[in-house]
């Protein structure tokens, strides 16, 4: 089923053939559509790759569509006679967006660029007329699409740029629409300053990588290997940029629900989540199922979460004992240790004054969660 924008965006199509952009739409039906009004000459692209696999496999017979799709961040620079763009949430990736699309659309194509009214597509207006020469917008479903014609000369620069350095650690690469993009983001600080400095020998993941800010201090740790893995293209394109040079690192895309190579020493989350409610609590546990599954015995889960949100159940089983930190502003960092009771006394970050259970440390009397090892630590940067 269409979309309200989605069907506007089909009824504005021009009948004139050539090659058709569709670009972050997360619309099945209308690509299907699309192509079957001008066949072989569609290209869809999707920043995220559980989005793009939709159009690759029919959902009812379960066999190939034959569309062709790209997983990237941008799409190829070549010039297209339509362009269908869906409106993104976030302002300043919806105007680079635009740029894009006025410095790739033909002279005599189409850009239809649409989205709902309650999510601000109409007030993109005074950007699309600085792009376009003509400009118009048809309604319905409380939505519109703007038609626009005419594109004016754009030179945008589409690549990763450096948003703020790390202590001893360098610059970090970020894109609109890629989390922690105005700058290093409170869980992952929080994160940062409790991992230990030496990963030497270790096999990492940083699994939702984002610009590769937890891969980057595992890597300059020591570790052996490191896999940065993330479902966004912008963000793996961050994180190509922001490790950039580093030999012990891997970049790679990774859908959430598919399983990871196992064998990782440890694997460092901080998984997305915009609330406290349910969703993201399910959302996370499935982040900590994947992480579980793909650690050694003894192999440790470097989490940060909010505080209210319910440890026990975001863990689950299959983790021998956890220790938990307050963090800054309502954060807080879990470390997770994989295994059985037994594994719990080999644990090479525990000190003889940890008391290690399967038990979560209680808040009393307004003080902070229970004895934690990382307290114990004089220094937190060093295991």
């Amino acid at each position: 089923m269409l979309s309200a924008a989605a069907e506007l965006m089909l009824a504005a199509l021009p009948e004139v053939p050539g090659p058709t952009l569709l670009w972050d739409a997360d619309e099945v039906h209308l690509a299907r559509e699309v192509n079957r009004r001008r066949p072989g000459e569609l290209l869809v692209v999707e920043d995220r790759l559980d989005a793009l696999e939709h159009y690759r496999t029919d959902p009812l017979t379960g066999e190939e569509t034959g569309l062709r799709t790209l997983h990237a961040a941008f799409p190829p620079g070549e010039r297209y006679a339509s362009i269908l763009l869906a409106m993104q949430r976030d302002r300043e990736l919806a105007r680079l967006q635009l740029d894009w699309a006025a410095e790739h659309l033909s002279p005599d194509g189409v850009l239809l660029f649409a989205g709902a009214n309650r999510e601000g597509i109409k007030g993109h207006r005074k950007a699309l007329k600085g792009l376009f020469g003509s400009i118009e917008a048809e309604m319905g479903g409380h939505s519109r699409v703007w038609i626009c014609r005419e594109p004016t000369q754009v030179e945008a620069d589409y690549q990763p740029e450096a948003a703020y350095e790390l202590d001893g650690l360098g610059a970090i690469y970020t894109l609109p629409g890629v989390f922690g993009h105005r700058g290093l983001d409170r869980g992952s600080e929080a994160l940062l300053a409790l991992l230990p400095g030496d990963w030497e020998g270790w096999r990492v993941c940083d699994l939702g990588c984002g610009g590769g800010v937890l891969a980057l201090k595992a890597a300059v740790g020591g570790a052996a290997d490191v896999d940065a893995l993330d479902h966004s293209a912008r963000a793996l394109a961050c994180a190509r940029a922001t490790l950039a040079g580093l030999e012990n690192v891997t970049i790679d895309a990774w859908r959430l629900n598919r399983e990871l190579p196992r064998g990782y020493d440890a694997v460092l989350c901080n998984p997305p989540f915009h609330s406290s409610g349910s969703h993201a609590v399910n959302l996370i546990s499935r982040f900590v199922e994947t992480a579980r599954a793909s650690l050694v015995e003894g192999g440790e889960l470097w989490l940060v979460t909010r505080r209210e949100l319910p440890v026990e159940r975001l863990l689950g089983e299959g983790f021998s004992h956890y220790d938990l930190v307050d963090a800054v502003e309502g954060y807080m960092v879990v470390r997770a240790v994989a295994g059985d009771l037994e594994a719990a006394a080999e644990d090479p970050f525990a000190t003889e004054e940890d008391e290690l259970s399967v038990e979560p440390p209680v808040e009393e009397d307004g003080q902070s969660f229970g004895e934690s090892c990382f307290q114990d630590r004089p220094d937190s940067e060093t295991p």
